[in-house]
């Protein structure tokens, strides 16, 4: 940002003062620009080495990284290169060397000394040979914890797992179990279940070891709510040292009339094509697919798509129960494309044909230097059979979802008959003998909604019987008295429309569960969608291009954004600059980012938001072209 503001008012002050180029003023404007240009620079800005326990009065060397120096003042004849000084106020880092010529490195050692313990931050100062006023820092962090001579460790000890009835597999995962003191390797130690999910093999051993757990999802008990399970497997060891638990939560999700579900519900390219007309190759993106029964092909109707099948038969086409989708965009054919958004369709079917899932794709082809927009965030997503839906999207954008709603509908010869056997009769025109009547085993439709992450344990239905709209109807696993009342519809329909809705002020994981059945508690889910909530909150690492240069802004000049609590802005500071982050349109555009610095407004518009990256386009007050930008998050606070 330093860098940036200067030139731009070099930019303003050669404007203002070009009717004085004979003056002393030209001279002094070209001085301020050339030396605005001569930025010393070093990579990395932030290094956090990690956590190391050790025993007490142990020392460790755990490596070295090494820093690039680059920029800064030159030497006038442009013969001589110019040079470095560096220094660390930590006698945990040691630099070699502390001097040198531009462009440079430095291998940065760090060691940790017997007496050392906690967190500890250092900071290497780097400075210009030619002009000390001319710095950059580098910030290392770690932390040391001191343990006891012996004390036993798993890993892990907490997993977190969601089956669903399609598939009741088991999984494996790998256990360590060891002893912090690496003198002592001859221990003894065992582990125990209290619940029958949760298999341990080896149970027991002797020193550090491996082992395997199994959960057995056909033995986890299926809750109402959709809350999980948990279960713990405990470590005993003959060391003088407290068991350890690992903990696993797991939940069985009952899913109806389940035929075939794909994740996640649609797929997007990003791709530039150089100045020379070419496009680098596009990286390949997975769909998991889970039937129920054994058998599904995929299909794709554009050319420019590549769909490889692997499933757990080994058999291209037809395949087993579960499997993945693997598709590439073909570059050399959408090089003859042109620019622009190109769209397909992938279907995923069973043998039989009475289930499909269709995914939406679509490949964004950019001219060179153009920004990055995102991926389409109106997308309509919809799914014709029962399953898991998962959906990633930012609360400033637009989402829409169809979910299915089917119904066990049976054919029977009268209302009467109908009735008997404990179904609903309908006859939409009321017309005996029309051959419209059918009679519906399911009574209700219920839709579902929770926040676990901001709202945990509370369970909502969405329903017109609430004069709200929506009531609670689960608490703490427990139903609410009078739940059964509030359905979203009393009787099948094809499919439930949600939105399109903006999603501004929410966060997290939203949890949709569409459920049919006589009353809440035998209703069974025959759709899930778990909708991943982002927004710009957090500490960002900033890197931004202007003029052909890439600038990066370290820890230093993190950007930090937080929820304003009155509003739906999100505020903060980037450096020392406050920061106003605004939603945009939902569509083109996510967020708004807005500053003024030094008397000059900035405008950063976000167009792709992730969990780890943001990207968009910049410019100013003064700028007249857009410049690109993204940044990396390094703490979601």
């Amino acid at each position: 940002m330093k860098v940036r503001a200067k030139s731009v008012w070099v930019s303003l002050g050669f404007f203002v003062l070009c009717c004085f180029l004979m003056s002393p003023c030209a001279l002094w404007a070209q001085d301020e620009e050339d030396s605005d240009n001569q930025t010393l620079v070093v990579s990395p800005s932030f290094v956090n080495v990690g956590t190391f326990r050790l025993l007490p009065g142990q020392s460790l060397e755990p490596g070295s990284f090494t820093v690039t120096v680059t920029g800064g003042p030159q030497v006038s004849d442009n013969k001589t290169s110019s040079t470095f000084l560096a220094s660390s106020d930590a006698v945990w880092l040691k630099l070699e060397p502390t001097s040198g010529t531009i462009p440079g490195t430095i291998t940065v050692t760090v060691t940790i000394s017997e007496l050392m313990e906690g967190t500890f931050t250092g900071t290497i100062t780097v400075v210009s040979g030619l002009d000390p006023s001319k710095s950059a820092t580098v910030t290392v962090s770690m932390t040391v914890i001191r343990t006891p001579g012996n004390l036993l460790t798993v890993s892990p000890t907490q997993i977190q797992l969601d089956f669903t009835t399609a598939d009741l597999s088991s999984r494996a995962f790998p256990v360590l179990v060891r002893n912090a003191d690496p003198s002592d390797t001859t221990f003894l130690w065992s582990a125990a279940s209290a619940v029958p999910w949760l298999n341990l093999s080896p149970s027991s051993g002797t020193g550090n070891a491996s082992a395997t757990l199994t959960v057995d999802p056909t033995k986890i008990p299926i809750l109402q709510d959709g809350s999980y399970v948990e279960g713990k497997v405990v470590f005993y060891s003959s060391l003088s040292t407290d068991p350890v638990e690992l903990v696993v939560k797991a939940r069985v999700i009952p899913v109806a009339r389940e035929r075939l579900s794909v994740y996640p519900g649609y797929l997007f390219w990003s791709l530039e094509r150089t100045a020379d007309g070419l496009l680098d190759a596009a990286s390949a993106q997975t769909l998991f697919v889970i039937s129920q029964e054994a058998g599904w092909f995929a299909t794709v109707d554009v050319p420019f798509l590549n769909v490889s099948v692997d499933s757990n038969l080994g058999v291209p086409g037809a395949t087993g129960r579960s499997g993945s989708v693997v598709v590439t965009p073909i570059a050399s054919m959408l090089q003859t494309m042109g620019y622009g958004r190109f769209t397909g369709r992938i279907t995923i079917y069973n043998v039989t044909g009475d289930a499909y899932r269709v995914i939406p794709v679509t490949v964004d082809v950019r001219r060179p230097g153009e920004p990055i927009s995102g991926p389409p965030v109106s997308v309509t997503i919809s799914q014709t059979t029962s399953g898991f839906l998962l959906v990633e999207t930012a609360d400033s954008a637009w989402l829409e979802l169809i979910l299915a709603a089917p119904s066990l509908v049976s054919r029977y010869n009268s209302q009467a008959s109908c009735t008997q056997a404990g179904g609903r009769w309908m006859d939409p025109d009321g017309l005996a003998g029309s051959l419209d009547e059918t009679c519906s085993l399911d009574e209700k439709i219920y839709l579902l909604l929770s926040f676990p992450d901001a709202l945990p344990g509370v369970v909502y239905a969405l329903s017109a019987q609430h004069p709200q709209g929506f009531a609670v109807v689960f608490q703490s696993g427990v139903k609410m008295p009078g739940a059964d009342d509030f359905y979203y519809a009393a009787g099948p329909i094809g499919s439930i429309p949600l939105g399109p809705v903006r999603l501004l002020g929410l966060q997290g994981r939203i949890i949709v569960s569409s459920r049919v059945g006589k009353t809440l508690a035998d209703a069974v889910e025959v759709q899930r969608a778990q909708i991943n909530v982002r927004t710009p909150e957090g500490t960002w690492l900033v890197s931004e291009t202007y003029r052909g240069s890439v600038y990066d802004y370290g820890a230093d000049q993190a950007l930090r954004l937080h929820r304003d609590p009155e509003t739906f802005l999100f505020v903060g500071t980037w450096g020392e600059t406050p920061v106003t982050c605004r939603p945009g349109d939902g569509v083109s555009t996510l967020y708004v980012l807005e500053f003024v610095e030094r008397g000059v407004a900035y405008i950063y518009e976000i167009t792709s938001l992730t969990s780890q990256k943001m990207k968009g386009r910049w410019t100013f007050q003064y700028g007249g072209q857009w410049e690109t930008f993204e940044a990396t998050r390094v703490a979601f606070r």
